[in-house]
């Protein structure tokens, strides 16, 4: 068991599918409580791209700053290397990794080893388990550096906007190319060479501790937060991610939270095991609720039914429940037009595109949105619960028009009629804060009953 630096001690674990059911399910003693594993950090994007086409053998490291919730007790780190595309979980072109990670507390110079020059294979998901103890509140950081093992070889990366993460961005602290190389000396991982834009994390960060609540969000561009446009300022964007964010992850302030969403994502092309295969078993370790989202783009794909997408929508839920997770269904959103920048409801049409609902009439006056909706909010089994996304952004319960505020400078909730949108920090105005705060609301709700 190697320490290079630290106080402590970390030993690399297998944790195969079926042990966070016995995680679930383990007592904890005369307090009547049970002990879990689940992810305890906030804004962990699913990887989503290839990137390293040109990196040969180049070194990428990234540092994420977290803050727990409740005391912890030890944190295990899940890697995986995979990345998703539109149609589902794919490990196409990657390469072998070699692997150095750590955890930091309560400094950055504070470390403790969880893998040393491990070697990742494509579709291999690893934990590694390092003991620490971390109290309430308490500041601790995640190390991660990746290297490519062969020449012209590829790794995944996470999907934030281009890929590519700034090193301004205060909210992960993260350090892509660190100056000087101490930063990374500090980790106790030797800089192995120049350190790309894009970047590899944790797929999951979790803990053994009393929490019972672990919120993820699978979907498509809603979820990816497209039409958000967040700044470095930002924990996380889009609504779902706005809503777990905070400065104490677990409490009032913040959830923890995994963001498994892919841009123009359809229920249609989710509702198989393969295509889930390695966000199933993210959920299955880390995850107590996860939100699904997709829909949207269902609704105007040429040759689906309503029928059929309601059956996609259940097919998924089922595979949560099945991995111990509860799936919370998500009413769609409106397509339209606008004449005035959707400044108006007035001057808003509805989009030509959709297909027929069960009046077999397709296009603007399909009521396929209306009718997935009103099933959604039935709460069909085995669906735990749904948030009601469509009656927050549209101008009346299934107008499938979008709503405006004339108390904004700019009143629309969207700027393409397709997207939440947001047009300003400070004040809050766009589609993506009324949207946080509904979600946060039933995040409440969720906590409550975990």
């Amino acid at each position: 068991m190697r320490r290079p630096l630290g106080r402590g001690s970390s030993k690399a674990i297998k944790t195969p599918a079926s042990n966070q059911s016995q995680d679930r399910n383990r007592s904890s003693g005369g307090l009547h409580l049970q002990e879990y594993s689940l992810n305890v950090a906030g804004s962990l994007w699913v990887p989503a791209q290839l990137a390293g086409a040109t990196l040969n053998g180049e070194s990428n490291f990234i540092r994420l700053r977290n803050r727990s919730g409740q005391t912890l007790t030890n944190i295990i780190l899940d890697y995986c290397n995979f990345y998703t595309l539109i149609g589902g979980d794919v490990t196409t072109s990657l390469d072998t990794l070699k692997l150095n990670a750590a955890v930091a507390y309560p400094t950055v110079t504070d470390v403790v080893r969880a893998a040393t020059d491990y070697m990742l294979a494509p579709g291999e998901y690893k934990s590694f388990e390092v003991l620490v103890n971390i109290p309430k509140d308490g500041t601790f950081y995640v190390c991660t550096d990746i290297a490519i093992t062969n020449v012209g070889g590829r790794y995944a990366s996470a999907y934030l906007g281009a890929g590519t993460i700034s090193t301004a961005d205060r909210s992960r602290e993260s350090y892509i190319e660190p100056t000087p190389a101490s930063t990374k000396a500090a980790a106790g991982i030797a800089l192995t060479g120049p350190t790309s834009t894009t970047i590899f994390t944790p797929v999951a960060v979790r803990s053994k501790c009393y929490n019972r609540f672990s919120f993820g969000a699978m979907g498509d561009s809603w979820i990816v937060g497209a039409g958000d446009g967040g700044t470095s300022a930002d924990v996380s964007i889009g609504f779902a991610g706005r809503a777990t964010s905070g400065t104490g992850l677990g409490t009032v302030d913040g959830y923890p939270y995994v963001q498994h969403g892919f841009t123009g994502a359809k229920a249609t092309d989710l509702d198989n095991a393969d295509a889930l295969k390695y966000r199933l078993m993210i959920a299955e370790k880390a995850l107590s609720h996860i939100l699904i989202e997709p829909g949207v783009n269902d609704v105007v794909a040429a040759g689906l039914t309503l029928a059929g997408i309601k059956a996609a929508l259940l097919s998924i839920a089922a595979q949560y429940v099945a991995v111990g997770v509860r799936p919370i269904a998500c009413t769609i959103g409106p397509r339209t037009g606008s004449t005035d920048s959707w400044a108006t409801v007035a001057n808003q049409t509805k989009s030509s595109a959709y297909i027929a609902g069960s009046d077999a009439v397709a296009g603007a006056d399909s009521i396929i949105t209306q009718e997935l909706n009103d099933w959604i909010r039935t709460t069909p089994a085995p669906f735990f619960d749904y948030f009601d996304a469509a009656d927050v952004v549209m101008s009346a319960r299934n107008s499938v028009i979008w709503t405006v505020n004339t108390a904004w400078t700019n009143d629309a909730y969207t700027n393409d009629g397709v997207h939440p949108n947001r047009t300003s920090n400070s004040p809050e105005e766009g589609a993506v804060y009324p949207l946080r705060d509904a979600l946060r609301t039933k995040l409440t709700a969720w906590r409550a009953s975990a």
